[in-house]
């Protein structure tokens, strides 16, 4: 991928992925084939139904409903999503480019029926505090007339 097709990736469809680097046995890849970008299922999963992407190998990933759910959903809102392993959630979201602007929320995908313990409530706050960020648990909810996503936030107020 080109540098200028990476920035319009990111600029039009707010998809950030992540820049991989070069394989060690071809030192040259980038200057013949262009920057390596990995993306997330849900990132690849979001440009083909937005047919801006097709799949050249059809070795797919598990399909996910629910992350991919909370994916659109906040790419909806114009958030900037980058993966949140590294923060003990699923997604990190930026309001604008990551490289610019600081998260400001690690989201968890949970549905209604999983059970969180107050030590895991708890962790999720400090953690998020620690980090100067906010952090939600997201999920669609199950209401039965229409499918709502349904997000919590977890914030330590501190004494």
């Amino acid at each position: 991928m080109d540098k200028q097709s990476k920035q319009d990736l990111e600029n039009r469809q707010l998809i950030v992925g992540a820049l991989c680097g070069t394989l060690p046995d071809y030192p040259l890849q980038n200057t013949f084939y262009g920057l390596p970008l990995c993306l997330s299922p849900e990132e690849v999963d979001l440009l083909l139904s937005l047919n801006v992407a097709t799949v050249k190998n059809t070795k797919s990933a598990p399909n996910v409903p629910k992350r991919n759910d909370v994916f659109r959903y906040f790419w909806s809102l114009k958030y900037h999503i980058t993966s949140g392993y590294k923060f003990g959630g699923d997604y990190l979201l930026y309001p604008g480019d990551p490289m610019c602007f600081h998260s400001q929320f690690i989201v968890s995908v949970k549905t209604e029926e999983e059970a969180i313990s107050p030590k895991e409530i708890v962790l999720m706050g400090r953690l998020a505090t620690n980090v100067k960020k906010m952090f939600l648990l997201a999920g669609p909810s199950q209401d039965g007339t229409k499918n709502e996503m349904m997000t919590y936030s977890v914030e330590w107020a501190g004494f």
